[in-house]
């Protein structure tokens, strides 16, 4: 499953998309749908555990399995890019109906409207 991080050449070169639109196309802004849903939310390769999920037991409450958040694993690379996209549109509008909308709070961006 190939997921745009900070760290990886995916990430790096999707990244680069912006600045088509932005320079080469001459949009005046982005619609980036991503940021809204995931088709797959988790991923249970265990050799990839995000730190912080799991699936739990509810009758003993015990770990039943690991596995990665793609929206937590990807939050940093998302909220980076949205930075760089409000720093060189003319032209934007932050829509959040996610769980990210925490994050995008914290971090300054969230703006309903």
């Amino acid at each position: 499953m190939l997921q745009p991080t900070l760290e990886n050449d995916f990430g790096r070169e999707t990244g680069k998309n912006i600045n088509v639109i932005l320079d080469t196309i001459g949009a005046a802004g982005i619609f980036w749908d991503e940021h809204q849903r995931f088709r797959v939310n988790y991923s249970y390769n265990s050799e990839h555990w995000d730190g912080c999920s799991g699936d739990i037991n509810l009758q003993n409450f015990t770990l039943e399995r690991l596995k990665r958040s793609l929206a937590l694993v990807s939050l940093p690379r998302r909220l980076e890019k949205a930075k760089y996209i409000m720093s060189r549109a003319t032209d934007y509008q932050w829509h959040a109906f996610h769980p990210d909308n925490a994050a995008a709070e914290i971090s300054g961006l969230y703006r309903d409207g």
